[in-house]
C-alpha cells in the first residue's frame, strides 16, 4: 500500500476523460467522468436497440450493451485505452461494471459460460492480447461464469471493418470464425462478449457459427454500442 501510494506521489495518475489528477480510491475515471458514463440502462428492458440490432439476423435469448458510443465521446476513449493503449486494468474494470450490471438482471440468469469474440492469431500476437477476453475475465469477477476459449476460433484475418458500410460489414465477416472442441458448450446458455458493436456483424458471424453446436442458447453483449447510423467508429 505504501510503495503504491508512494508510486503515486511520483507518477500522478490523471482521468483518461478529463485529465484531471486523480484522488483517493479513483481509478482511470474520476468520479465525475464515471457519474458522466452514457450508460444504456438496456439490461432491464426487452427489445432494447441492441435487442433490435440483431431481431431477425439471429436467434438469441437476451442481449445488451453498456455504453452508448458517439464520436468525441468518453465511450470512445475507453474503447481506444482498451483496444489500442494496453490498458488492460481499464478492460477489467468495465468488464466488473457489466458483470455487476448482468448479476443485478434477471434476463442472464441461466447464462452458463462466457464466450469472447475471438482475434486471428496474427492479430492477437501483434497486440499482445484480445480484449473482448480481458473484457470478459472482468465480467466473470462479479458475475461468475466459466470463460470458454478454445471452442470458437478466427479462422480468417479479415481486414478492418472501421471504413466499411454494412453490407460490406457483413460480406467481410462470412465464414471467417469455425469451431473445434465444442462439447464443453453443448446443451449451454452462452453470453457472446465483444468491446464494440456497430453493425453487429462480428458478433452475428460469431453466434451464428455458435449455433451449429447441438442444444445451445445465445445471448450478446458489448462494452458500447453505436447509433445506427455511425459506421466509422474510430
Amino acid at each position: 500500500m505504501f510503495l503504491r501510494d508512494f508510486i503515486h506521489i511520483l507518477f500522478p495518475s490523471t482521468c483518461i476523460g478529463c485529465g484531471s489528477l486523480l484522488v483517493g480510491s479513483e481509478r482511470h475515471l474520476c468520479t465525475k467522468c464515471v457519474a458522466s458514463l452514457p450508460l444504456t440502462n438496456y439490461y432491464e428492458i426487452e427489445n432494447n436497440p441492441m435487442e433490435l440490432r440483431f431481431a431477425g439476423r439471429i436467434p438469441f435469448q437476451a442481449a445488451s450493451a453498456h455504453l452508448i458510443f458517439q464520436h468525441q465521446s468518453i465511450t470512445r476513449t475507453i474503447l481506444h485505452e482498451i483496444k489500442y493503449h494496453n490498458n488492460i486494468p481499464l478492460a477489467l474494470t468495465m468488464g466488473r461494471q457489466i458483470g455487476l450490471a448482468l448479476s443485478q438482471s434477471h434476463r442472464f440468469d441461466d447464462v452458463s459460460s462466457l464466450v469472447p469474440v475471438p482475434l486471428h492469431w496474427i492479430k492477437k500476437w501483434t497486440r499482445g492480447y484480445n480484449q473482448a477476453e480481458i473484457i470478459c475475465k472482468g465480467i466473470a469477477e462479479t458475475f461468475p461464469r466459466p470463460i470458454i476459449t478454445q471452442s470458437l476460433y478466427r479462422q480468417s484475418f479479415t481486414s478492418t471493418q472501421t471504413k466499411k458500410s454494412r453490407l460490406d460489414r457483413l460480406k467481410n465477416m462470412e465464414n471467417v470464425f469455425a469451431l473445434r472442441n465444442t462439447a464443453s458448450l453443448i446443451g449451454h446458455h452462452v453470453l457472446l462478449v465483444d468491446d464494440m458493436t456497430t453493425s453487429g456483424s462480428t458478433l452475428e458471424s460469431a453466434a451464428s457459427t455458435l449455433l451449429q453446436i447441438p442444444d445451445i442458447t445465445i445471448s450478446l453483449i458489448s462494452l458500447g454500442i453505436a447509433p445506427n447510423d455511425t459506421t466509422k467508429i474510430r
